[in-house]
């Protein structure tokens, strides 16, 4: 029972931190669009910059270090279990 209520308490922590990073984001003015890739190096889409103020990382690169996020996420979660 007291891991459930661990668990809980954990996931509950974890939304919040992204709540506040997210709300803090939201009150920030994104820095211009790179033109090239932080990541490959590659040029960044001229819609995506226009659509996305502040990337600094093309659509394939962005996807690729938001799924390690996610698997790094889960295999965090799984550890502590």
């Amino acid at each position: 029972m007291s891991d459930s209520i661990d668990q809980a308490s954990e996931s509950e922590e974890w939304y919040r931190q992204v709540a506040l990073r997210d709300f803090g984001n939201k009150n920030t003015v994104p820095g211009p669009s790179l033109i090239h890739c932080i990541s490959c190096g590659e040029e960044i889409e001229a819609r995506r910059r226009h659509i996305i103020p502040g990337c600094t990382r093309c659509v394939t690169c962005k996807d690729r270090e938001e799924s390690r996020s996610r698997h790094r996420a889960s295999a965090r979660r799984y550890h502590d279990e």
